[in-house]
C-alpha cells in the first residue's frame, strides 16, 4: 500500500514562515532547516544522484514550498530520490505525468517505487512500456486525509494487477525534504504543478490498449496461491517482478534505463530472467 504516515507533529522551521494551513497542504510545508544545513554539506549532489550534466540541483529558501518552485525548476522529495528517481526521467515517467497532468511533487514518494518497477519489468521481459497500459493496472487517488490528504496523490494496484514487491509502507518526515532540480538546456516537458490535480474521470480508459500492450497489462496480473504456511489464499503475481532491493544496484538501474551514469551496453544481458 502506499504512503501510510501517521500525522505526527511538525518539526520547529525557525528559518521559516510558520505553518499556518490546519488542512496541511503543499502550500504550508516549508524545508527542514536542518536538511538545508545537510544539503549543504553534500560536496556533489548531482554525483550522488546519477543526474546528467545539464541537471543540477537548486538548494530551496526557508520560504520555498513544492508548489512554487524558483523558475525553471521543479520540486522534487529527498525520499523519491532515494527510491531510485534520476534524472532526465524515462520517456514513459514523463508521459504518466503528463497523463495525470500533475507533477513530480504531487505524487508521494513511494508511489514511485510502483511506477519505477513497472519501467524495470517492462524493460526486462521486453513488454511495451507505455502511459495506457500503466493507467490499466493502477490508478491515482487523492492521498487519506490523515496522511495530508490536500495536495498530495497516491497511485495503487487496480484490483487483480500487482507491479512491485515489498514497496517501503511507511515514509515519515517527508514532507519537508525536498530540493529543486534545474534543467540547464530546454524546458521541462512535465507539469511543474497543477493546482486542481487530477479528477475521477482521469481513472476511466481513454482509450483501447493494442495487441502489445494488452500483452504488457496481462503479465502484472495477480492470480490466486495458497499460503505455505497458514493454508490461507492469497494472492500473488502471476509472472515474474524485480524485487526492491535489485533497486539499490545502479548497474541494475542502468540496465532497466532508470539511470544513465553508465551507458546500458550488454547490462541488460545480466538482468535477464
Amino acid at each position: 500500500m502506499d504512503v501510510v504516515e501517521e500525522p505526527d507533529q511538525d518539526p520547529v522551521l525557525s528559518e521559516g514562515p510558520a505553518r499556518s494551513d490546519p488542512e496541511d497542504s503543499p502550500d504550508t510545508h516549508y524545508i527542514d532547516p536542518s536538511f538545508q544545513d545537510e544539503l549543504r554539506k553534500i560536496i556533489n549532489f548531482e554525483v550522488k544522484f546519477s543526474f546528467r550534466r545539464n541537471y543540477r540541483v537548486i538548494i530551496t529558501s526557508p520560504t520555498d514550498t513544492v508548489d512554487k518552485p524558483p523558475p525553471g525548476c521543479v520540486a522534487v522529495y529527498l525520499e523519491a530520490l532515494e527510491l531510485d528517481l534520476h534524472f532526465p526521467l524515462p520517456k514513459v515517467t514523463i508521459e504518466i505525468l503528463r497523463t495525470y497532468n500533475i507533477s513530480i511533487a504531487q505524487i508521494v514518494p513511494n508511489a514511485w517505487a510502483s511506477i519505477l518497477s513497472f519501467v524495470a519489468t517492462c524493460k526486462l521481459k521486453r513488454l511495451e512500456c507505455t502511459a495506457l497500459a500503466f493507467t490499466y493496472t493502477y490508478i491515482i487517488q487523492r492521498n487519506s486525509k490523515n496522511c495530508g490528504g490536500k495536495g498530495w496523490y497516491r497511485i495503487i494496484g487496480r484490483p487483480g494487477f500487482l507491479s512491485a514487491l515489498d514497496k517501503p509502507s511507511s515514509i515519515h518526515g517527508w514532507k519537508y525534504r525536498f530540493v529543486c532540480v534545474k534543467k540547464e538546456n530546454g524546458d521541462w516537458t512535465i507539469p511543474i504543478w497543477n493546482k486542481w490535480g487530477p479528477n475521477k474521470t482521469w481513472n476511466k480508459p481513454r482509450s483501447t490498449p493494442n495487441e502489445t500492450e494488452m500483452a504488457t497489462i496481462d503479465y502484472f496480473r495477480v492470480v490466486d496461491s495458497v499460503h505455505p504456511r497458514s493454508g490461507k489464499s492469497v494472492k500473488v503475481p502471476s509472472n515474474w517482478l524485480p524485487h526492491q532491493v535489485l533497486f539499490d544496484y545502479e548497474c541494475f538501474l542502468c540496465a532497466v534505463g532508470l539511470c544513465s551514469a553508465m551507458p546500458r551496453g550488454n547490462l541488460i544481458i545480466a538482468y535477464t530472467f
